[in-house]
């Protein structure tokens, strides 16, 4: 309510970018997507500290991800991609690839999970979804010996899946002891 005030008060101040995007930002955080996305859509991101501006891009993007509107989050990542690199850069070539993924695209899917594969944010996700995808592309030979090397250090939600990847590949080589 304070915020409406202070529009209502001053409807062009050169704050009013400013408090949206902290306003979006607290939303965000409270995991309301579809708020948050109404919020950042009242942003001028241009009249944002450029610091700012890769994580506008990417919340946005996220919002619209975590709604399930994949059209709208690759737009915004396009943009993400287009801006100097950030902290938030790998963090939106991952999710491109968990869209990518989820559309079973699995080559484009896995072109996105080598890009992050250094960061250690995202590297021992990444490794496991590109296993995952050489499984889903008939590359039995890469998912077992990549599949084996990361196996001991992953979850166990994770290690459920190698060991089903691992073993199916195995039979599909021909290898049944395995």
């Amino acid at each position: 309510s304070l915020m409406d005030d202070y529009n209502k008060k001053y409807p062009s101040t050169a704050l009013t970018s400013s408090i949206r995007f902290e306003n979006a930002r607290l939303l965000f955080d409270q995991g309301r997507w579809a708020e948050a996305t109404i919020e950042f859509s009242k942003v001028n991101s241009a009249s944002l500290d450029e610091n700012d501006v890769p994580e506008y891009f990417f919340k946005c993007a996220f919002c619209e991800f975590s709604l399930g509107r994949y059209p709208q989050a690759e737009q915004f990542f396009m943009i993400l991609e287009a801006l100097e690199h950030s902290d938030y850069t790998a963090p939106g070539r991952y999710l491109c690839g968990i869209m990518r993924y989820n559309n079973s695209n699995f080559a484009a899917a896995e072109s996105y999970f080598w890009k992050v594969v250094e960061d250690p944010r995202f590297s021992d996700l990444a490794s496991f979804y590109i296993v995952d995808c050489e499984f889903n592309q008939k590359n039995y030979e890469y998912a077992v010996s990549e599949g084996e090397k990361i196996f001991a250090s992953a979850p166990k939600e994770r290690q459920e899946r190698l060991a089903r990847i691992i073993s199916e590949s195995y039979l599909i080589l021909g290898n049944n002891e395995k």
